[in-house]
């Protein structure tokens, strides 16, 4: 379960402004932790959700959580690299389902 309210805490301790994309991506990493995701897997599940945003626009949003420590980059394949929160972040975004 992710907490919302250290979401957007988390958003304004990197000074990135709460945008609802910011949400929808970070949200999303919150979800499943410390699990590496690419760009398009994200982009994936939010656009399943309806959410109708640009692939360009999720990916600039990973680029700048890496930019701020938000999340960690790493490489896994030609298509590009995979992000995970930050080890620090999951236990502030992250509690266990009741």
């Amino acid at each position: 379960m992710v907490n919302p309210l250290a979401l957007a805490a988390t958003l304004q301790a990197a000074r990135l402004s709460r945008t609802q994309t910011r949400m929808l991506v970070l949200t999303e990493l919150a979800r499943t932790g410390p699990v590496p995701r690419t760009a398009r897997d994200i982009h994936a599940v939010l656009r399943q959700g309806r959410v109708s945003l640009p692939f360009s626009t999720t990916h600039r949003v990973l680029q700048r959580f890496a930019d701020q420590g938000l999340v960690v980059a790493v490489a896994t394949d030609p298509g590009g690299p995979a992000y995970h929160l930050s080890a620090d972040l999951i236990p502030h975004l992250c509690r266990p389902d009741p």
